[in-house]
């Protein structure tokens, strides 16, 4: 029985251990810079250009996102399902070209 309490006294030492090891892990990491810039896709022919520059010093790995505002109105949430579509119904198609240029070259 002496040996089944120390296991689990072990066992609590070492969940405290692994989130203590993940909490310095997550405090220790770079924050990551993000380019936020709201786009209106409401009329077809939309053109928008987002430019920035980037160090030699960061060059790495970068992720692009197109994400969209929720809202918790639910009317709006209804006219946003009708557009983007949901699991019981596809939605509209919005199509999207995305190219990277770099010095004056298109990269991407």
């Amino acid at each position: 029985m002496k040996v089944l309490r120390i296991y689990e006294r072990f066992k609590n030492w070492r969940n405290i251990i692994v989130f203590m090891s993940c909490t310095l892990l997550m405090a220790c990491s770079k924050h990551i810079e993000t380019i936020r810039k709201p786009i209106d896709v409401s009329h077809s022919g939309r053109t928008v250009e987002i430019n920035f520059e980037l160090s030699k010093r960061q060059a790495g790995d970068y992720q692009f996102a197109l994400l969209f505002a929720t809202t918790d109105d639910y009317d709006e949430m209804k006219r946003r399902f009708k557009l983007f579509g949901n699991i019981d119904h596809d939605g509209v198609a919005i199509p999207i070209s995305f190219r990277l240029v770099k010095d004056g070259n298109i990269f991407f």
